[in-house]
C-alpha cells in the first residue's frame, strides 16, 4: 500500500511539473495494480509535446548556430567588408577574393589576431596597395595563406614585422622607394620564386631586418627590370652594402665591386651557393673592405662561394699585396680557393 501511494505522488509531481509546457497522457495498466503488495509498480508515462512555443524556440537555436557557422566560413556581410585600417586609410574586400587598401599614410600595427580582415584571411588571393600609401603595418597579412598576389607601388618606405608572414606570394615586386623591412616580413613564404626590382641601388640601401624579412631568403631568383640577375654588377654609387641584401640569391653565378665600396655588412651573400667568381678592379680597395661577421654564419664575404678572384677580369693564383697596405682588413680573402 505504501509502495502505491508513493508511486501516485511522484505521478502528481511529475504532472505537474510539466503541465505548462506539454499536453501529457498518463498511461497506466491494469496490470500494474497486482493483488500482491509486494509486487513492483511500474508506471508508464508518455508525453506528447505540441506546445508551439517550445518549437519555436528549439527553431531559434539551430537557425542561431547555423548563423554562426556560416559567418565563421562565408564571407562578411556588406556593412563589414570595409572599414578603417590608418588614419587616412581605408580597407575594401571585394566580397570574392581581393583586398584593396586606400587612401595616404602608414598603415596601422596590428598583432596576428586582431585584423580588421582576420575573418576573411583565408578568401584573400590578391592585395592592392594603392598610391598615396606609405607604409605597410606589422602583421598586416599575416596567414593570408592564400594570398598570391601583392602590388606594393612605388611610395611605399617601409613594411612592417610579419607583415607576409605565411603568405602564398610566388612573386613580388619591390619598389624603388622602400627603405626597410622590418624582422619576418616574409617568414615562412615558401611559395616565392622571384623578386623584382627596378634599382639595384634602392635595393643595397634597403635595411632588412632579419634573414626573414629579405623575399630573397626563399624566392632565391632576383630579376632587375624583368632580367634575372646571373652576373651582379655593384653600382657605383653604393659604398655600403646592407645585411642580408643578397641572402640565397643563388641565380647569381658572379659579383663584380668596384673601388667605391668600403663596408659588407652581415649575411650579405650567405647561402649564394652558385657563385663561381668574384671580380675586382683595384686590390687596395678590396684589402681595405670592412666585412661584418665572418665565418660560416651570415656570410657577408661572397668569395666563400665563390673561391675564385679575379682582377681585371684575370684570375688570381699568386698574388702581390700593394705596398701602400699596411693593414688586410678581417675575413678579406676568406674562402678564395684560387
Amino acid at each position: 500500500m505504501k509502495k502505491r501511494v508513493l508511486a501516485l505522488t511522484l505521478l502528481l509531481i511529475i504532472m505537474c511539473t510539466y503541465a505548462p509546457y506539454a499536453n501529457a497522457t498518463k498511461l497506466i495498466d491494469s496490470d500494474d495494480y497486482c493483488e500482491s503488495e509486494d509486487k513492483n509498480v511500474e508506471e508508464h508515462i508518455q508525453f506528447q509535446i505540441d506546445d508551439p512555443l517550445l518549437l519555436e524556440v528549439s527553431d531559434g537555436n539551430n537557425e542561431n548556430e547555423s548563423l554562426q557557422n556560416d559567418e565563421e566560413v562565408a564571407l562578411m556581410s556588406s556593412d563589414e567588408a570595409s572599414g578603417v585600417c590608418g588614419n587616412n586609410l581605408t580597407w575594401e574586400f571585394d566580397g570574392d577574393s581581393t583586398l584593396v587598401i586606400s587612401g595616404t599614410g602608414q598603415m596601422y600595427n596590428y598583432s596576428y589576431d586582431d585584423l580588421p580582415w582576420y575573418n576573411v584571411r583565408e578568401n584573400i588571393k590578391k592585395v592592392i596597395i594603392s598610391n598615396g600609401v606609405t607604409g605597410i603595418g606589422d602583421y598586416a597579412f599575416y596567414g593570408c595563406e592564400n594570398l598570391i598576389e601583392a602590388e606594393i607601388p612605388e611610395g611605399v618606405g617601409s613594411i612592417g614585422s610579419y607583415a607576409f608572414n605565411n603568405c602564398g606570394l610566388t612573386d613580388i615586386t619591390i619598389p624603388a622607394s622602400l627603405k626597410s623591412i622590418s624582422n619576418n616580413a616574409f617568414n615562412a613564404c615558401e611559395e616565392l620564386t622571384s623578386v623584382h626590382i627596378s634599382d639595384l641601388t634602392s635595393w643595397c640601401n634597403i635595411t632588412f631586418g632579419d634573414i626573414n624579412s629579405n623575399p630573397l631568403r626563399y624566392a632565391q631568383n632576383l630579376y632587375l627590370n624583368n632580367q634575372l640577375v646571373t652576373k651582379l654588377t655593384l653600382p657605383s654609387d653604393v659604398s655600403v652594402i646592407k645585411s642580408y641584401a643578397f641572402v640565397n640569391c643563388t641565380s647569381m653565378t658572379s659579383v663584380e665591386f668596384h673601388s667605391n665600396i668600403t663596408q659588407i655588412n652581415k649575411g650579405a651573400f650567405d647561402g649564394c651557393t652558385n657563385l663561381k667568381g668574384v671580380y675586382i678592379d683595384d686590390l687596395s680597395a678590396w684589402c681595405n673592405i670592412s666585412f661584418e661577421d665572418g665565418g660560416y654564419s651570415y656570410n657577408s664575404n661572397p668569395l666563400e662561394y665563390a673561391g675564385n678572384l679575379y682582377i681585371n677580369n684575370v684570375l688570381v693564383t699568386n698574388m702581390t699585396i700593394p705596398s701602400e697596405i699596411t693593414e688586410i682588413n678581417p675575413y678579406v680573402f676568406q674562402g678564395c680557393t684560387s
